[in-house]
């Protein structure tokens, strides 16, 4: 991928998010926010809130102003877990609403931007340097050449594609985690034939992210006949981890076996031939068994396909906070995005 400092001078003074800068990174439970100021090179303040402390998102956001009250924020970037249509977002399960309207009359700022979190991640993706990730079956690639795809596996299963219009990039989310999954090998057919006698269809997310790794690893002892204790995802990784042979491990590598032909099949539907990362905390622990050639393989059994998937680089990520990179690198070089700034910023429809 082309580094983005290479498409023309890095400008930490855009004109569209006056500094400080608030970031807001919202899952289901918490917030993590973090102050971007002039000075790149300072530390800046970073905090997290549980949101059931508050009720309400502007709540939320009165309790931050007066903890960063020294920065005096002055404008305010929110990554949302889910979609967002204009200026508000709901929670699916709660009541909250996040009312951009309400937050911008009451906290006067003077510019402001609502975001799925995962079209804010992908901002952070031709931002990552060599040592921040590893390549999927230890294949190196080069990436940019073409649209380029995110999967997250964080507070559910997301996907976003990041596209270059003339000099600058386009991030568009979607809700691709809840499409089906269709099996690749008799094993991964026996496999999903078991889940949805348990659980009905499954979905990418429910597979992939919430049972996930726990249900995969269920389904298989319950298969072959042995006892299936109640573990946990986190349980099962580290399990796996220690034993490399043992039951663990193989679910493991079943898991991320369907993890990389689901990115597959989305880097096809996107033709991300720019490149595909994967990105998640359960997936950052599970790097070891990412470099598996048989993973690789996974992502590239598409016929009559093929031999695009061989061509398209397939990294994992393996930073934490890719939310909130996004709206750092977005809130400090928004010239390298195109968003449509008249009808997603609050300054420019006069809020």
């Amino acid at each position: 991928m082309m580094p983005m400092a290479a498409l023309q001078p890095r400008s930490r003074y855009g004109p569209l998010f006056p500094f400080p800068a608030l970031l807001l990174d919202l899952s289901l439970t918490s917030a993590h926010a973090r102050i971007v100021t002039e000075d790149i090179f300072a530390d800046g303040w970073s905090g997290q809130v549980d949101l059931a402390r508050f009720s309400s998102a502007t709540g939320v956001v009165d309790h931050l102003m007066e903890e960063t009250s020294s920065f005096r924020p002055a404008s305010l970037l929110i990554a949302f877990p889910g979609p967002v249509l204009g200026f508000r977002a709901r929670f699916t399960n709660s009541d909250w609403i996040v009312d951009c309207v309400e937050i911008s009359k009451r906290f006067d700022f003077e510019n402001g931007i609502l975001l799925n979190d995962q079209e804010a991640a992908a901002f952070s993706v031709p931002d990552l340097g060599t040592n921040e990730y590893i390549n999927v079956g230890s294949r190196a690639l080069p990436f940019g050449a073409g649209p380029e795809a995110l999967v997250s596996i964080r507070h559910g299963l997301g996907v976003a594609s990041l596209r270059r219009l003339d000099a600058r990039y386009v991030s568009l989310a979607s809700e691709a985690g809840h499409i089906g999954l269709s099996p690749g090998t008799e094993e991964e057919a026996e496999l999903l034939s078991a889940v949805i006698r348990d659980i009905g269809r499954p979905n990418a997310e429910s597979l992939l992210f919430r049972p996930g790794l726990a249900l995969i690893h269920a389904a298989r002892l319950k298969l072959a006949g042995r006892p299936a204790p109640a573990l946990s995802t986190e349980e099962v990784a580290r399990a796996a981890l220690a034993d490399p042979d043992g039951e663990e491990a193989q679910s493991v590598t079943q898991f991320v076996s369907l993890v990389s032909s689901y990115a597959g099949d989305v880097a096809l539907a996107l033709f991300a031939t720019g490149g595909m990362t994967l990105s998640g905390g359960v997936l950052r622990t599970l790097a070891p068994f990412f470099q598996k050639p048989s993973v690789r393989a996974a992502f590239e059994a598409k016929v009559p396909m093929t031999e695009v998937m061989r061509k398209i680089s397939f990294r994992l990520a393996l930073i934490e906070d890719m939310t909130l990179r996004g709206l750092t690198v977005l809130a400090q070089s928004p010239e390298h995005f195109a968003i449509n700034v008249e009808q997603r910023c609050w300054r420019d429809i006069g809020l």
